[in-house]
């Protein structure tokens, strides 16, 4: 009895060691497949990557000064200069839009103003949407950005805001932004004035940054 025992126990053993032989080896073709499949998936996303940077390149980025005329993005017949710019205080601020700034008050957060007069030059034989320059913005030091107080802006400069600059044409206008205390630490809250200050025109992929020596 013994001896069938053994030659059946040799049997069962040689089967399991087969079945995990073929086990061992769909394991390894499986995950074999898996690391075809995560290459290809690599490879694609590399491609996909590399088709979006093509399509969408880093933006340009130009820095000029107060005083210097810069072409407009995308209208290299349109020159943009600031006048001046700077910093204004509360009071003047309540002078220009005395509606706007009782409002203003109603806010639970300190503000800082700034206003950007700019000089817009048509030399192009087409009409230029001025209203693109509405959507500048403000630039404090390398993370803050916020868009102009348009409500301000049309209770100030009523006379400075057109709506289009004809061919030959020059036009001025005005600009009022708020920047926020609630966007700063204190101590950069309190040196506000030390971190730079830019005036940016973006319409991808150009922007212009006219910095402002506050």
């Amino acid at each position: 009895m013994s001896v069938v025992a053994d030659a059946v126990a040799d049997r069962e053993l040689d089967v399991a060691l087969r079945r995990l032989s073929q086990r061992r080896r769909v394991h390894r073709a499986a995950v074999g497949g898996v690391f075809v499949l995560a290459i290809v998936l690599l490879g694609c996303l590399g491609l996909r990557v590399a088709h979006l940077a093509a399509m969408y390149p880093s933006p340009e980025h130009r820095h000029v000064l107060v005083g210097e005329a810069v072409d407009y993005p995308g209208r290299p017949d349109v020159s943009v200069q600031a006048v001046s710019a700077g910093y204004i205080s509360a009071q003047e601020l309540q002078r220009l839009c005395p509606k706007f700034y009782k409002e203003i008050q109603k806010l639970d957060y300190a503000q800082r103003f700034v206003r950007v007069d700019v000089e817009v030059v048509n030399g192009g034989s087409t009409t230029f949407s001025s209203s693109e320059l509405s959507r500048s913005m403000v630039t404090v030091g390398d993370s803050y950005a916020n868009a102009a107080m348009l409500p301000a802006m049309t209770e100030a400069f009523p006379d400075k805001l057109p709506e289009s600059v004809g061919p030959g044409e020059t036009k001025g206008m005005s600009f009022l932004f708020g920047i926020a205390d609630i966007s700063f630490s204190e101590e950069q809250w309190g040196h506000l004035e030390e971190l730079p200050l830019g005036f940016q025109i973006c319409i991808w992929p150009k922007t212009v940054t006219i910095d402002i020596d506050s």
